[in-house]
């Protein structure tokens, strides 16, 4: 999951395809409603949101933790929250 200014991006494509991930993309307005541990002024004078990858990881999960927050290399960031299957992603 990212922000929607990324939903054309061919890395992105390109690994999620290849690992038959859906892959979900946000509005800078739906990633701010996530409350966030890291916010950045930097990210939101670029993107609009003060977050992507913590925001995008938790509302895709519809966690309010995560497993990991966000790691950065290069030109990546991740971030990694756990879904519970059990309540369903309705």
């Amino acid at each position: 999951a990212s922000i929607n200014l990324k939903k054309d991006e061919a890395a992105l494509l390109e690994v999620t395809a290849k690992n038959n991930w859906p892959f979900v993309t946000y509005t800078p307005e739906e990633l701010n409603e996530i409350p966030m541990q890291n916010p950045s002024d930097t990210v939101f004078k670029y993107t609009g949101a003060y977050g992507v990858s913590e925001p995008a990881a938790m509302r895709y999960a519809k966690a309010k933790e995560l497993l990991l927050a966000k790691k950065k290399s290069g030109n990546v960031t991740i971030s990694i929250a756990r879904i519970n299957f059990e309540e369903g992603r309705g």
